[in-house]
């Protein structure tokens, strides 16, 4: 794989620029409040099969930029609203993935390495 999706850069520089304006204590609440909602709506209507690539890429910790800030809320958000949306399509997910089992191989592996 070389590179990040365009899902998971995406969701990852709107995190960092989030994270970079609160370290400069210029996270206001009107840009708060965008970027907040920026992000939110990224989580909400997203393919699904982008924020499964956003998962996987947030997995290979080498594919991410030593220079882009993280935040585990952010990446737990990420698989939060992931798992919600799947909950609520139920079987009628799978044929939005190329592969289905590339979902199931990340929530297993997420499911053990939080146990």
């Amino acid at each position: 794989r070389g590179g990040l999706s365009v899902g998971a850069a995406e969701s990852i520089q709107a995190c960092d620029k989030e994270l970079s304006f609160d370290a400069l204590g210029a996270l206001q609440s009107p840009l708060s409040e965008l970027l907040r909602q920026r992000r939110g709506l990224f989580l909400e209507e997203a393919p699904l099969a982008t924020l499964l690539r956003a998962l996987q890429d947030e997995d290979q910790l080498g594919a991410l930029p030593s220079w882009l800030l993280r935040s585990e809320e952010a990446d737990a958000a990420l698989l939060e609203a992931f798992v919600s949306r799947l909950e609520a399509l139920g079987d009628e997910s799978a044929p939005r993935f190329s592969d289905p089992f590339d979902c199931l191989e990340l929530l297993m592996r997420r499911r053990l390495d939080s146990a």
